[in-house]
């Protein structure tokens, strides 16, 4: 596969996962600030700030990768 390729492919996916994680991290967090002590929002945010770099150190290695 070209590296252009890779380009556009790895681009759409982080994206599109961006996006997606970004709705539930919302939903999830709303739902968390309505219902709980404000001590567990300083546990709960910081969280996925993290989590969604797991998947994206994945894909973004795999752009420039010789075919």
């Amino acid at each position: 596969m070209h590296i252009r390729s890779r380009k556009f492919i790895g681009t759409l996916v982080l994206l599109a996962y961006v996006f997606a994680y970004a709705l539930v991290a919302m939903v999830l967090g709303s739902v968390i600030v309505i219902r709980t002590p404000v001590w567990l929002h300083f546990v709960y945010f910081p969280i996925p700030v993290l989590v969604w770099l797991v998947p994206a150190m994945l894909v973004i290695p795999w752009i420039p990768r010789p075919a």
